[in-house]
């Protein structure tokens, strides 16, 4: 302290730069908050975009399944209309109630959150193992159905497309020979 108050000017000088330094510290500080405050608000704002982008894709996977299900559910009535023309009318009457259940459970797709869902398949697993069950089996002899037509339709037409290629081709070789001399039209005795 002795040395301080020897030199003249510096007393002052150190009061001022403390200051200084106070007052950097505290605009440091202010720009510190700010910065925080600023990520907050962008957290908040990904955290929202983030929530908003789930809750589209839940929305469009919702569409899709209620979709796909009543796809099963016309499966299913044209399988129960087959089995009643086969005199299976028991074994159609209950396709046909459990495609009745399957389109009512399509429409409340759209109606209900994806947790809620669940929770009721759950549920009706539990109270109903048989119909579950059974319904899980129709369902798979449904798809397999399906599957099984669509294949027909497209090997038939990759069939036809083929045969279609292929003649095309027997065509231009039969022209060739013709015009060498080579078919059976040029007095070939093969």
């Amino acid at each position: 302290m002795a040395n301080e108050r020897d030199r003249p000017g510096q007393g002052p000088a150190v009061g001022e730069m403390k200051q200084t330094l106070e007052r950097g510290a505290a605009s440091a500080r202010e720009q510190a908050q700010q910065l925080g405050e600023g990520a907050q608000r962008q957290a908040r704002q990904m955290s929202s975009d983030l929530q908003d982008q789930a809750q589209k894709v839940v929305s469009e996977q919702k569409e899709m399944a209620a979709s796909g299900i009543m796809d099963i559910v016309s499966a299913i009535r044209s399988a129960a209309d087959d089995l009643e023309t086969h005199q299976q009318g028991q074994v159609a009457s209950m396709a046909r109630g459990l495609a009745g259940g399957l389109e009512d459970f399509s429409q409340s797709i759209g109606r209900r959150n994806f947790q809620d869902m669940v929770s009721d398949v759950e549920r009706f697993a539990r109270d109903h193992p048989t119909a579950f069950f059974g319904g899980a089996l129709l369902a798979g002899l449904a798809m397999a159905r399906f599957a099984k037509s669509s294949s027909r339709h497209q090997t038939a037409a990759r069939s036809a497309a083929q045969r279609a290629g292929q003649g095309g081709q027997l065509a231009e070789f039969a022209r060739q020979e013709r015009e060498h001399g080579l078919g059976p039209a040029a007095g070939s005795t093969r």
